[in-house]
């Protein structure tokens, strides 16, 4: 008797509860703007790195590469690294569109419960913005990366790749 629902997490969702608290942090010390600036910076950085990925994807391995690998008797280290650089593309790009949207939710959300309890109770504004935009960057990610990513693809067998 098998179970055909699955439920799949990226290993990012361990670290972005550490960057919705950090975001939190700059929120209170420097405001909209400096979360702003920081979220922009990271989203251009992300997206930086997943552009030099995908270019050198599609890169033509140097001879020393491929003899290096076949003398090791592995037959295509070219597939492998295209392989295991490129599973992650829906993942990057929902992670990208996560980290956007859950940032603009945190600070959203942090100064309207900052507009009701004023300078006092920053642990409810910190966790309540938190916890709302966690809440919103996991579907998001998990969506992309593992619903829309493998539809859009054609491989639904192996979500990511």
């Amino acid at each position: 008797m098998g179970n055909s629902f699955s439920f799949n997490l990226t290993a990012g969702v361990l670290l972005w509860p550490v960057v919705f608290i950090m975001t939190d942090i700059i929120n209170e010390y420097y405001g909209v703007k400096g979360v702003r600036f920081l979220s922009f910076l990271a989203a251009g950085l992300i997206a930086y790195t997943f552009i030099m990925f995908q270019g050198a994807i599609g890169l033509t391995p140097a001879d020393f590469w491929v003899g290096n690998y076949k003398n090791q008797q592995i037959d295509n280290a070219n597939e492998a690294y295209r392989v295991i650089l490129g599973q992650g593309s829906w993942i990057i790009i929902g992670s990208l569109a996560a980290f956007l949207l859950g940032q603009i939710l945190d600070v959203m959300v942090f100064h309207s419960i900052k507009r009701v309890t004023g300078e006092r109770a920053i642990w409810l504004r910190a966790t309540g913005s938190t916890l709302v935009s966690q809440l919103i960057d996991s579907f998001v990610v998990l969506f992309i990366a593992f619903y829309i990513g493998p539809r859009v693809s054609g491989n639904q067998e192996n979500p990511g790749a």
